[in-house]
């Protein structure tokens, strides 16, 4: 067993854990600086120093395994392990400026994550191996966590905009719900882009 680390781990790229999630066998997987795979009955730790910081992580309908590499300084990557083989395998999105934080699997196996700082939620066709970005409205939407209905429509909370919004796929169409302190968070996003840009739009 490993030395318990009770000091915090910060941003200094030290070794740490993020977000866990359990495989179809029950082994455990964590995000984190790398990832890696806990096994239940062995108890031993697998590191995948290919995937040296990640953040989103989630099961696919084969019990693949997902990740984001959000953190990573030169990597904003999506990717997978294969759980019977641990092969890596990463796909680059298409923006030069992609950031992606959480991921989420549909119905039809599609993967879905939230472009932080580009400002869009991105389908990734694992056949196909292909991306579509739909665009958020406003200057900053900032995606973070998101949640797929029973329509497969994709709902996502905006960080810096303090909204819930939800895209339909099908159209195209988003939706946005403010929140009942949107007109505060309004507000920061406006001095947010004026502190970064020296101007702001009158409204969001």
């Amino acid at each position: 067993m490993g030395q318990l680390r009770y000091t915090t781990g910060g941003q200094t790229g030290a070794p740490r854990r993020h977000t866990a999630v359990a495989d179809f066998q029950g082994n455990i997987w964590s995000s984190g600086r790398p990832l890696s795979k806990f096994d239940i009955e062995s108890k031993k730790f697998t590191f995948f120093p290919e995937v040296p910081d990640t953040y989103g992580i989630t099961v696919d309908h084969d019990g693949n395994v997902w990740f984001a590499e959000f953190n990573s300084k030169d990597h904003h990557s999506i990717g997978k392990v294969d759980v019977k083989t641990n092969k890596v395998t990463k796909w680059t999105p298409p923006s030069s400026d992609s950031r992606p934080r959480r991921l989420k699997i549909d119905s039809q196996g599609m993967v879905w994550f939230g472009d932080y700082f580009g400002g869009n939620l991105t389908r990734f066709d694992p056949r196909a191996q292909t991306f579509k970005e739909f665009k958020l409205p406003g200057p900053m939407p900032t995606p973070y966590g998101m949640g797929i209905d029973h329509n497969d429509d994709i709902w996502y909370a905006s960080m810096y905009t303090d909204v819930i919004g939800k895209l339909e796929p099908k159209t195209g169409k988003v939706i946005e719900y403010p929140s009942l302190t949107g007109s505060a968070a309004r507000e920061t996003c406006l001095r947010i882009l004026r502190e970064e840009s020296g101007t702001a739009p009158n409204r969001i």
